[in-house]
């Protein structure tokens, strides 16, 4: 247990850590491309070519595990950490889970052209829904948890799953296991499609 939340620590931190330096990388990136340092002002405001525009958030997985980045942006442009291309935006498995939903149906809505045509729900935004709204101590057995539902071999296989997941779940996160059987029958739509070559 002592080990266990030794390493976890040293996990947090050095994902921490990764975080502020790929930060700071991409601020720096800004204050060299505007020739302002933040909160700087230059002498005479119509001759400034851009200007700063806040950043947005980008989600990375690393060895260490997946972080949370700053990316920061002008009007006219953002600043990409160097180095980033090293890491992924997704896990593995969510990617090849995402070029399978892909190849199964479409990810349009049913539109009036389309009455009868089937709607998937997007399981990669389900699961960033289930990681906010569950403890930081839980993300790791709730995401292993609801994985086994949508990589199931079938819809019968992936139901069971479910029901394990509310069974273990319920109790403490009610209305985000309501939420997930609420929408259940349209993250399970590809099932009722042929497997991809």
């Amino acid at each position: 247990m002592l080990r266990e939340s030794f390493w976890g620590q040293v996990r947090w931190r050095t994902q921490h850590a990764l975080e502020q330096m790929l930060d700071a990388d991409s601020e720096q990136q800004m204050a060299e491309y505007l020739g302002l340092a933040r909160y700087e002002r230059t002498e005479e405001p119509e001759e400034q070519v851009d200007s700063r525009n806040g950043f947005y958030e980008r989600d990375y997985v690393t060895p260490q595990g997946a972080i949370r980045l700053r990316v920061r942006r002008t009007r006219k442009r953002s600043f990409l950490p160097r180095g980033i291309a090293t890491l992924q935006r997704r896990a593995p498995e969510v990617a090849v889970f995402v070029e399978s939903a892909r190849t199964r149906v479409s990810r349009q809505p049913p539109t009036n052209g389309a009455p009868r045509a089937r709607h998937q729900r997007c399981w990669v935004h389900k699961m960033r829904n289930l990681r906010d709204g569950v403890r930081r101590r839980d993300y790791a057995r709730i995401k292993r948890d609801a994985q086994r539902i949508y990589l199931a071999r079938d819809a019968a296989q992936a139901r069971r799953a479910f029901r394990r997941f509310r069974f273990h779940w319920h109790s403490t996160y009610r209305r985000l296991v309501r939420r997930l059987e609420r929408d259940l029958p349209e993250l399970l739509t590809f099932f009722d499609f042929p497997q991809p070559l």
